[in-house]
């Protein structure tokens, strides 16, 4: 007798990712390309097609305001929130956007 095969199947729909704003904390570019470098942002909890899980979180907020936030106080006292690199990525339709 063969026994039925139960496959433990996590389908991409059932995921779950995060979109939002960042930037690239580092002294330099040099220090980039070695991997020394933190990347701090906005997580944005969504699914494969790009849609907010959660109606309570925070929006989606441009660079420049985002940056005034209390997390981002250890480098806005003292940066601008375009003196590091800085992007954003975007979950559309099951692609990703940088």
């Amino acid at each position: 007798m063969d026994k039925e095969k139960k496959e433990n199947v996590v389908k991409m729909e059932d995921d779950r990712y995060y979109s939002g704003a960042f930037w690239v904390i580092a002294d330099s570019i040099k220090d980039i390309f070695k991997g020394k470098f933190e990347i701090v942002g906005e997580k944005i909890l969504v699914d494969y097609v790009g849609n907010k899980i959660e109606q309570a979180q925070k929006r989606d907020e441009p660079h420049k305001k985002l940056w005034k936030n209390d997390e981002f106080s250890k480098w806005n006292r003292d940066f601008e929130y375009n003196y590091f690199p800085r992007g954003r990525l975007c979950i559309y339709d099951g692609e990703l956007y940088l």
